[in-house]
């Protein structure tokens, strides 16, 4: 085992060296292209996508890449639907905002015109009473007739049936125009 490590003999070394290999270049320029296979069998993609619109309407524009196989940047407009639809319902839900506002100064206003009303009702109801207890103090004087006690007493009774409308009435308001702006809000909305 001596004898043949000593008999060894050392490996000639060379140094590594470069060497040029002529090549053949072109001159070429960007250009987006579409990749295609050739394959044989069945192809499946990794992913599908299916939309469904969550509005309703005739779509007037589509995406000219909007086909199987294309890509579509992100943030592209895909399809276009026609808005007339939506413009009729806005324009109708404005005239119901239009009409509610109408109807809700409407209440206020009668709101104000039954105060009015009932403010001089019951100043008129005061002056059945009076005539009234006028006639009930002649009347035990006999100096009036049953008739015309009777006649005042009617008129007063009369009276206060209208004043009470005139109070159911305005006690009605608050809740119309709760409503009336609910209808408001609603139209807004």
């Amino acid at each position: 085992i001596v004898v043949l490590a000593q008999s060894k003999k050392q490996l000639p070394r060379s140094e590594p060296q470069e060497q040029g290999i002529a090549v053949q270049t072109a001159l070429v320029t960007k250009q987006p292209i579409r990749p295609s296979i050739i394959g044989y069998g069945v192809a499946k993609p990794k992913r599908v996508w299916a939309a469904i619109a969550e509005v309703g309407g005739q779509a007037v524009q589509t995406h000219p890449l909007l086909r199987s196989g294309y890509e579509i940047e992100k943030g592209d407009v895909l399809v276009k639907i026609d808005p007339a639809d939506y413009q009729l319902r806005l324009e109708q839900r404005q005239a119901e905002l239009d009409q509610s506002a109408a109807q809700l100064d409407q209440i206020r206003r009668g709101a104000e015109s039954e105060r009015k009303s009932l403010e001089l009702q019951q100043k008129l109801l005061e002056v059945r009473q009076r005539e009234v207890d006028r006639l009930k103090t002649l009347r035990g004087n006999s100096a009036a007739s049953q008739s015309e006690f009777d006649a005042a007493n009617a008129a007063y009774l009369q009276q206060s049936l209208s004043v009470q409308t005139l109070e159911r009435t305005l006690a009605l308001i608050p809740a119309q125009l709760v409503a009336a702006e609910a209808t408001i809000a609603l139209a807004k909305a």
